[in-house]
């Protein structure tokens, strides 16, 4: 298949493939949004009733108090969804790997949280492994303007400067690549050791890895030309209440769509760069690699 089938129709017409899993994704991830609004409703509703508990504290006190007992289980429900969606999305790599042509079921929820902790967790490590890259380059910039001064050098705040910002783009892009490859790593060997299988995956980074990442992005941001669209038609209708909101209504309806597609799609995306690699290179499955810890 050519890279233009392998990166974007495939994905796209993988990211439609079950209407059931799609949906349920859907679901997972934007519920703790419609939460928020039913919690709001409530809140508005205690609030504007005046209602007193058994003690007589006043109406203030019952919203405070409804707040915080509400913000506890919104935010709760919020991480579980969230930690379940990018959980079925590394499934979604997983199976991609596999060989699987559609999406997979929803099963397992717990596996799924605790595979979106696993990512969560990995996630932090590596954005602290990066900052501290970016405060190495700025220490040393600092440093090579000082030399420069010292050295007669005109404009070396410049010149240390382009430096930085082009060791500091290259330290991005290899983060960035090293980050898809130990995701999809992880999805498919379902252990954590799997991220930091550091010499593995850098063997796997490569020029055609960049070019798919530049296209996963180019494609996605053109799903989200509708969305563009339609906020300027509906502040078209600013004045006109009804259509407002009937334009505001599609639009966020039209956002969750595309917000699902794009998922798909990028994991998809992933999946497949990791499977060829693994198809061209067998040394990287040992048999090892598949015993979890």
């Amino acid at each position: 298949m050519s890279f233009s089938d392998d990166y974007i129709v495939n994905p796209l017409k993988y990211s439609l493939s079950n209407s059931k899993a799609f949906l349920t994704y859907i679901i997972v991830s934007f519920f703790p949004d419609i939460l928020a609004v039913v919690f709001v409703m409530v809140i508005s509703i205690v609030g504007f009733l005046g209602i007193m508990d058994s003690q007589g504290l006043s109406s203030r006190m019952v919203n405070v108090l409804l707040f915080l007992i509400i913000m506890v289980i919104y935010y709760i429900i919020a991480i579980l969804a969230a930690l379940i969606s990018k959980g079925y999305l590394v499934t979604v790599i997983k199976t991609t790997v596999e060989g699987d042509s559609i999406l997979p079921k929803w099963e397992n929820w717990g596996n799924l949280a605790f595979k979106g902790f696993s990512l969560a967790i990995f996630t932090f490590i590596l954005w602290l492994v990066f900052i501290l890259i970016l405060m190495i380059i700025g220490f040393l910039s600092a440093i090579f303007s000082i030399i420069g001064y010292s050295a007669g050098i005109q404009s070396p705040n410049l010149l240390s400067f382009l430096v930085m910002v082009g060791l500091g783009i290259s330290a991005g892009i290899t983060f960035l690549m090293y980050y898809v490859l130990a995701l999809s790593n992880y999805a498919t060997k379902e252990r954590f050791g799997a991220f930091f299988e550091i010499k593995t995956l850098s063997k796997m980074m490569s020029w055609k890895l960049l070019g798919v990442l530049i296209t996963m992005v180019v494609i996605a941001g053109i799903l989200f030309v509708p969305v563009i669209i339609m906020y300027f038609f509906t502040m078209a209708f600013v004045g006109n209440p009804v259509l407002f909101i009937i334009f505001i209504v599609i639009t966020l309806l039209l956002v969750v769509v595309l917000v699902g597609i794009s998922s798909f799609y990028l994991s998809r995306c992933l999946g497949i760069y990791y499977k060829s690699k693994l198809e061209n290179k067998p040394e990287f499955n040992n048999i090892e690699d598949n015993v979890k810890i």
